[in-house]
């Protein structure tokens, strides 16, 4: 049971009725065999029936803590809009949009990418895009003197969350409008995700290596606990799974998340080349572009002696080739999240949802080795082809 920031539980245990998957059935009001109904979610809340009817249309007259209350109860309890009404709820649309930027990692040529998308989606819907990256000062918080002046004047229908925020925070903003997230998910959260495949992205990745000759691959992480960097190193075990290669034997090494560790990590990797270790993927592209400069300056030729792989599908730096990669549609979340965004504002209690998109292999300098390699490129639909149904959804 979900309680958002400073809201009540919706009702105590254990007398708390079904949830609607319970037994794989709808939740009736109790004591009858009829659906839950609006007078249930009054009275479940303290609210009158006029309150809750109003906070179900979006009424803007209602405190947005209220509708909040209600669009989680409904949602909990299984409650759907008679369909005659449906049309008159879905006449709420956009009209001023939040675009909230973490200040963790800033914006970013991906950055720029994702909000070039938003704007080009909310101008799609005639909305108002307003941009606010938090301050470095601010901790992560909306609240007080970092509440962005558009929130403050109360003139926002939703919310975009791009890098990550505290769960905390963003269970707060959760509680006054709708709110979509892009990468980062908060799973305990009635909040929809946009994202890409990462998982399936990285197994794609590891066969292209497999298919260049590569049999045996390790995993560079940053030891984070963001959900992306999770679903990419899933992704890397599943594939190990697929390829019948034990983990116990695969090495997976880690640089910290402020790269302290590549040092360290440098020497293990050419502990490990010498072992047959000669491909490696690493959780983001920056990991790979450092690794690939620290390893050069040790003696290593990258591409013959090692590859070293990223995933994120930036533009090489100063003096680096494109690695193997896999590049993420930055400019489609952007346009996915406004999109989704908009349907949470016009269904309010419609299920919650994690949207994935599919990404891109980039071969890279692997495509330019040899005449074996070059058929890389040419067997990257093949390889999304074969991979389980799971790992291809859009």
């Amino acid at each position: 049971m979900l309680a958002l920031g400073n809201s009540i539980p919706l009702m105590p245990e254990p007398n708390r009725p079904r949830t609607p998957m319970d037994n794989g059935n709808p939740l009736h009001s109790p004591g009858t065999d009829e659906p839950i109904n609006q007078k249930d979610i009054a009275r479940l809340l303290g609210l009158s029936t006029a309150t809750v009817s109003r906070s179900l249309r979006n009424d803007e007259s209602i405190r947005a803590t209220t509708r909040a209350r209600v669009f989680q109860a409904a949602q909990e309890l299984g409650y759907r809009i008679p369909e005659a009404r449906r049309g008159a709820v879905r006449t709420r649309r956009i009209k001023t949009l939040q675009l909230l930027v973490g200040s963790a990692t800033g914006l970013g040529p991906a950055g720029d990418e994702i909000i070039a998308g938003i704007s080009e989606a909310a101008s799609a819907h005639d909305a108002h895009l307003s941009v606010y990256v938090t301050p470095p000062k601010s901790g992560g918080s909306l609240e007080g003197e970092f509440e962005p002046p558009a929130m403050r004047a109360g003139m926002i229908d939703g919310a975009i969350l791009l890098h990550s925020f505290a769960p905390q925070v963003v269970a707060g903003l959760a509680t006054r409008l709708p709110v979509v997230s892009m990468v980062h998910r908060f799973d305990q959260l009635p909040i929809d995700c946009i994202d890409t495949d990462e998982r399936a992205g990285v197994v794609m990745l590891y066969d292209m290596l497999r298919r260049a000759g590569h049999m045996r691959i390790g995993f560079v992480k940053m030891g984070g606990t963001k959900s992306w960097e999770r679903a990419r190193l899933a992704g890397f075990r599943e594939s190990c799974f697929l390829a019948d290669v034990p983990l116990a034997e695969t090495p997976i090494l880690n640089v910290g998340r402020d790269l302290s560790a590549i040092p360290e990590v440098v020497v293990q990797l050419r502990e490990h080349l010498r072992n047959g270790v000669t491909a490696w993927i690493c959780a983001c592209d920056p990991v790979a572009y450092h690794l690939n400069g620290s390893l050069r300056r040790e003696g290593v030729t990258i591409g013959a002696d090692v590859v070293i792989a990223g995933f994120d599908g930036l533009a090489p730096p100063p003096g680096e080739v494109q690695i193997p990669t896999v590049r993420v549609p930055y400019r489609d979340l952007g346009t996915a999240a406004v999109r989704r965004l908009s349907r949470r504002i016009e269904s309010p209690t419609s299920r919650i949802r994690d949207i994935l998109l599919r990404n891109d292999l980039v071969p890279g300098y692997l495509a330019g080795q040899d005449a074996a390699a070059e058929s890389v490129a040419a067997a990257v639909p093949q390889i999304r082809n074969q991979l389980p149904q799971s790992a291809r959804r859009s």
